[in-house]
């Protein structure tokens, strides 16, 4: 759903659930809105758990962490795959 993703002017993150409170953020690049939702065309795959509201806050906490690209709820860093 649209309030999956942050728009960050820049990039479109949405953050995965990945277990034990800890959230990652993942860029994505999406189609064109349909009604309330997007598309993902590139940045999931199937099986990803994506968190579907509450982005802000996970946002806002990250950035006092350490930026929107950290992983929120423990100590390792998120790396970028290209």
């Amino acid at each position: 759903p649209a309030t999956a993703v942050l728009d960050t002017g820049i990039r479109k993150i949405v953050y995965l659930d990945k277990g034990n409170g800890q959230y990652m953020g993942k860029e994505v690049t999406l189609g064109p809105k349909a009604g309330d939702y997007y598309p993902v065309l590139e940045g999931l795959v199937e099986g990803d758990k994506v968190v579907t509201s509450a982005n802000f806050l996970i946002d806002s906490q990250s950035q006092l962490t350490g930026g929107a690209s950290a992983l929120y709820g423990g100590a390792m860093e998120f790396k970028e795959e290209k």
